[in-house]
């Protein structure tokens, strides 16, 4: 076990106890989805200290205390039993005794098929990590980037690449930012050249220059900026179909490659 994991685990198991959380498994299995999370945001890099880390590892056990929240507080409370809480709280009627309700257990074969063993439900529906929930979330984004984005030319198929890996380790609301940050700026880039190569084009006045600059800065999701991207084509196109231009985006992306590359 290496100094980051001996760090995120004593942290791990710290916030645990603050919301009830002492079983050992538990707490590694938070402590190494917290670890591959972190790992995966420095991936490629070589030396980073713990220092450097340290925001990221600060976030990532933020997320990890917001889900540990959620989880138990779906959870029904305990039954009280009395003053004495070591004993089980019983009623007796007619010599029968009535004991508080195990948990609710489901047996689960092993692989050799001839032992089986109890395992709780609500530990079964714990077993999916943190992390793996989170790039569930964050699938749809990376969808988008790999498909419409790159049928539209708004990205080729290694920045679509290099953009959805960017996003592990991250919040899927904070990733998006970040990629739209990139994707703004690449069409802005791309409508400026169109406009200067074909004296304005559609946007042949300052005010129509400023409303598309203002459409473009305000977009603030990936889907939303694809369907400016599409509003984009169709003005081109009308426009070069009125004034005999080449075609669709033939100079909106292709002069530079896609975006740039």
């Amino acid at each position: 076990m290496d100094t980051l994991e001996i760090n995120i685990r004593g942290r791990v198991a710290i916030l645990g106890l603050r919301h009830g959380v002492t079983n050992p498994h538990a707490v590694t299995t938070y402590a190494r989805a917290v670890t591959d999370a972190v790992r995966a945001h420095f991936a490629g890099e070589e030396g980073v200290s713990l220092l450097k880390m340290e925001p990221v590892i600060t976030e990532q056990l933020v997320y990890l205390e917001s889900a540990i929240v959620s989880i138990t507080a779906t959870q029904p409370e305990p039954k009280k039993s009395g003053p004495f809480p070591e004993l089980k709280e019983m009623t007796f009627d007619d010599s029968t005794i009535m004991e508080e309700d195990e948990p609710e257990i489901e047996e689960v074969e092993v692989k050799d098929k001839k032992e089986k063993r109890p395992v709780s439900k609500r530990k079964a529906e714990r077993a999916k990590s943190m992390e793996e929930k989170l790039q569930d979330q964050r699938t749809p984004v990376k969808d988008l980037l790999k498909t419409e984005c790159v049928t539209l030319g708004l990205l080729n198929k290694k920045q679509a690449e290099k953009l959805g890996a960017s996003m592990v380790g991250k919040k899927p609301e904070d990733a998006e930012a970040e990629i739209m940050i990139k994707l703004r700026e690449l069409l802005l880039g791309q409508v400026k050249d169109y406009i200067r190569d074909n004296k304005g084009g559609p946007w042949n006045s300052v005010y129509k220059q400023e409303e598309m600059r203002m459409d473009i800065q305000t977009s603030r999701s990936v889907r939303s900026l694809i369907m400016l991207t599409k509003q984009i084509g169709r003005e081109v196109g009308k426009w070069e179909k009125d004034n005999g231009g080449g075609g669709l985006w033939r100079k909106l992306g292709m002069k530079r490659g896609a975006f740039g590359n």
